[in-house]
């Protein structure tokens, strides 16, 4: 079925973003509405887009859902929608079946057996809490007590939290982190879990057995995750531990309530942060780099943030009015032409541009290796190209085409003849880019080695390097006037630490930024054909080069 055909059958009632959502497959989505507004009946669409017009198996999509009874109500409107055009139906499971799923596996591979069993009987569980309260407190526990204790205890789990963090937690109950204690004691001498212990347990293993994490990253490389605000601390690290290999992660979620974890809301490198420094807690703000910087220049006489942690190094420089200098306890690792020469930022990614394009529309030979290339008649009407003014990473591109010419007027001619050949088109989103060359909406785009690499066991998928090439980094800056100054620099030498440019290599294949880190799963520096490029310029002209682009493309 083409893609006209099933938009013809079976969207007509999505607006717009919704149906930008059903057509984005690759990479990482994250979809945010209001109740009621047909989220699941996206996600649900979304899935039959992927077997109808995508030709991917529905053995190798997961879908998880928060209970069974939405995994059932899921299952029925997937048949209603699609049975006469895809009668098998894609793996839909609540988080806890996935997570039994990969125990049992582990019993089988590893022979082991199954030697835990889960109480589905709640009036067990409640019992043992109400043995352990009555011996602690002398007195008999209410339902509501009892209630209130076992919200503690799977908070505790879901949130995976310490012991030294359990004397915390408010239950109303000053012995709870001797009850909580016992509780888990008395589950294993029964030789028994709760549902939370499921997916500890399930964790643990993935964590622990590479070949168990490689067989469920193999037979799902595409996930989705249902209702995504309810994501807890433990179900968020089973998710990214299955996603990591290829960040096909689609999740949908109330715009009005958080999601926890997804992006920068707390990856790895967070959580190691807390762990190392336990009495500092992370806040994160997640937004655009031009956003936050806005609310820099808001907040600039009362400032509500201590550091602002990516975006494009070019975009950071443009606000060095608002960062106080900083040297990292790191610095020595950090190359000059990835650090502000008076310390405003620091650099923790470098970031190179790359032609993503695809196969199955362009020929080796017909891609191009020069920004130049780009104005091939051949290609017009066939690049993804983002706004500038959308878009750090596509205001980079556009200065480092510029700097590839021997003058800025030339530059400018180039991207005149450049802007001709994208016939119109300019994407919104520069995420939008890579997707839509993987979908073959277009044949060549414009984008980042880390977006790239996505499709990496894709293999109708390819990039190249172009000659006058730019890696600018990401950046970490220090806030001036921050609130938090010391833990704030923590923060920084963290970020640039060895431990965690490691991380972030091999959880999101972050280039790192430090010359005694070798990226894995990457090509040398070297390869990448970088040129000079003008940090100054891009800063100081960064309005006007917006405008002028932008009055172009209007003609």
């Amino acid at each position: 079925m083409t893609r006209s055909e099933f938009d013809r059958k079976y969207t007509s009632q999505l607006n717009p973003q919704q149906l930008a959502a059903v057509h984005a497959v690759g990479g990482a989505v994250l979809l945010l509405a209001v109740p009621g507004s047909g989220k699941t009946t996206v996600l649900v669409t979304r899935l039959g887009y992927m077997l109808c017009c995508c030709g991917i198996s529905p053995d190798a999509i997961l879908t998880m859902t928060y209970t069974k009874a939405a995994t059932k109500e899921m299952q029925k409107r997937f048949v209603r929608l699609f049975g006469q055009d895809c009668p098998q139906v894609p793996e839909i499971r609540t988080i806890n079946g996935v997570s039994s799923k990969i125990i049992d596996f582990y019993a089988r591979t590893h022979g082991s057996g199954s030697t835990f069993t889960v109480v589905e009987n709640e009036g067990e569980l409640a019992k043992i809490v109400s043995d352990l309260y009555r011996e602690l407190s002398g007195e008999f526990a209410t339902q509501s007590v009892i209630k209130e204790l076992r919200k503690g205890i799977a908070y505790v789990k879901n949130m995976m939290l310490g012991k030294e963090d359990l004397g915390e937690l408010d239950t109303g109950f000053d012995q709870f982190p001797e009850l909580y204690v016992q509780y888990n004691l008395a589950l294993r001498q029964r030789r028994w879990m709760d549902y939370d212990d499921q997916m500890i347990y399930a964790k643990t293993i993935l964590e622990n057995y590479p070949d168990i994490l490689a067989h469920f990253q193999d037979a799902f490389p595409y996930i989705c995750v249902d209702e995504a605000q309810d994501t807890s601390k433990i179900q968020h690290a089973i998710i990214q531990l299955l996603a990591r290999k290829t960040s096909n992660l689609f999740m949908v979620g109330d715009e009005d309530q958080s999601i926890y974890g997804f992006r920068a809301a707390y990856p790895d490198a967070l959580m190691q942060f807390e762990q190392t420094y336990p009495n500092i807690q992370v806040e994160v703000i997640a937004g655009g780099t031009g956003e936050l910087c806005q609310r820099l220049v808001a907040e600039a006489a009362n400032p509500q943030g201590d550091v602002l942690w990516g975006g494009g190094a070019d975009t950071l420089a443009a606000y060095n009015d608002y960062f106080e200098p900083y040297v990292c306890a790191n610095d020595e690792f950090i190359g000059a032409a990835y650090k502000d020469p008076n310390g405003y930022w620091i650099g923790e990614s470098p970031l190179p541009m790359v032609f993503i394009y695809n196969k199955t529309m362009l020929s080796e030979d017909e891609v191009p290796t020069t920004w130049e290339g780009l104005c091939d008649e051949n290609l017009k009407g066939k690049i993804a190209y983002c706004s500038p003014s959308k878009s750090g990473s596509a205001y980079t591109q556009l200065c480092t085409m510029l700097f590839s010419q021997p003058t800025i007027d030339e530059g400018w001619a180039l991207v005149e003849k450049f802007i001709a050949n994208l016939d119109g088109k300019v994407q919104d989103s520069s995420g939008n880019c890579h997707k839509l060359v993987a979908s073959g909406e277009y044949a060549l785009g414009v984008t980042i080695e880390k977006s790239a690499v996505l499709y990496a066991d894709n293999p109708d998928i390819g990039y190249v390097y172009p000659e006058k090439n730019s890696a600018v980094p990401d950046g970490v800056a220090l806030i001036k006037g921050c609130p938090n100054e010391e833990n704030a620099k923590l923060f920084i030498d963290f970020v640039t630490s060895a431990e965690c440019q490691t991380a972030q290599n091999a959880d999101w294949a972050r280039r790192p930024v430090r010359s005694d880190v070798a990226p894995q799963g990457l090509c040398s520096l070297d390869d990448c054909n970088v040129g000079n490029y003008d940090f100054g310029y891009a800063a100081a002209n960064r309005d006007s080069i917006k405008e002028k682009f932008n009055d172009l493309v209007a003609g």
